[in-house]
């Protein structure tokens, strides 16, 4: 298994945010998590102002597989506005991601990223 990746075109801004998610997941786990995350990044990558997704496993395997998924926003707003409604959808649904990270015994190193012009 390489990489998800789902694109849409944009041009290229210094106010464009990115979250970075590190998954530890462990191993038994796998396809539950992959089934979770398709589920929620379908709701991601619908929302108005994002930009990119992309998907990525570790090439190294053991009893806890690393992911790394990397998601563009237009700018903070749309990631706020998005974090809203995932939050609430996730409530309603019972898609709750800090239950099924609890569940499943699931590491997240979570963080947020501008992009610095350098070329």
């Amino acid at each position: 298994m390489g990489f998800l990746k789902i694109k849409k075109t944009k041009q290229t801004k210094n106010q464009e945010f990115f979250v970075i998610n590190e998954f530890k997941v462990p191993k038994v786990y796998e396809n539950d998590f992959i089934d979770y995350y398709k589920t929620n990044i379908e709701l991601l990558v619908s929302h108005k102002g994002n930009i990119d997704c992309r998907f990525f496993r570790l090439k190294e395997e053991g009893p806890i597989i690393t992911y790394m998924s990397i998601i563009g926003w237009e700018n903070e707003e749309s990631l706020r506005n998005a974090k809203i409604e995932i939050d609430y959808i996730g409530r309603k649904t019972g898609l709750d991601v800090l239950d099924f990270k609890d569940k499943h015994d699931i590491e997240v190193i979570h963080r947020i990223f501008t992009e610095v012009q350098v070329l």
